[in-house]
């Protein structure tokens, strides 16, 4: 059966489109070519005031990817917390879900997948795939993803 996106999944995606259209228009120096209308303003305006679908927890980049642990802010109280909390890997045109399985604290957190393992510090960490090649992971203490990892981990979620 076909799944439909979330209006309010919908509507954060047309934000990301919005942005990315405007901004493309100031780079190229076009604004004045085109016109916007008080709705399209006020419309946009009004989109990009949304909240947004999740709050980032983690965030890791690594030289083929980033990992990212978010909280969903669009999931009912009583949702699942596998649904709530998801660790998802970013590449440049994908986002990979990973399957949690457990989790440990010491002077390290641990994380295990069903595809991976994971440890990770203040500063640094590894994600092992299960199948072979190993990210070195480093911190992001901004806990922000690019519009483009915005656009597609929102695609991923609806």
């Amino acid at each position: 059966m076909l799944s439909m996106p979330s209006e309010s999944h919908a509507l954060h995606v047309l934000q990301a489109l919005l942005c990315d259209s405007i901004a493309a228009c100031c780079a190229g120096n076009r604004v004045t070519k085109f016109s916007l209308n008080s709705t399209l303003l006020r419309t946009t305006f009004a989109i990009l005031s949304m909240p947004p679908l999740y709050e980032v927890l983690f965030l890791f980049s690594a030289p083929r990817g980033y990992l990212v642990e978010i909280k969903r802010l669009d999931q009912p109280a009583d949702a699942p917390k596998s649904r709530v909390f998801q660790w998802l890997w970013i590449d440049t045109a994908t986002v990979t879900t990973l399957q949690f399985v457990d989790m440990t604290i010491s002077t390290r957190q641990y994380r295990t997948f069903k595809e991976a393992q994971l440890w990770f510090d203040d500063a640094q960490g590894e994600l092992c795939w299960n199948t072979g090649p190993t990210e070195l992971l480093v911190v992001q203490t901004s806990k922000t993803l690019t519009r483009s990892q915005q656009s597609l981990v929102n695609l991923h979620l609806g």
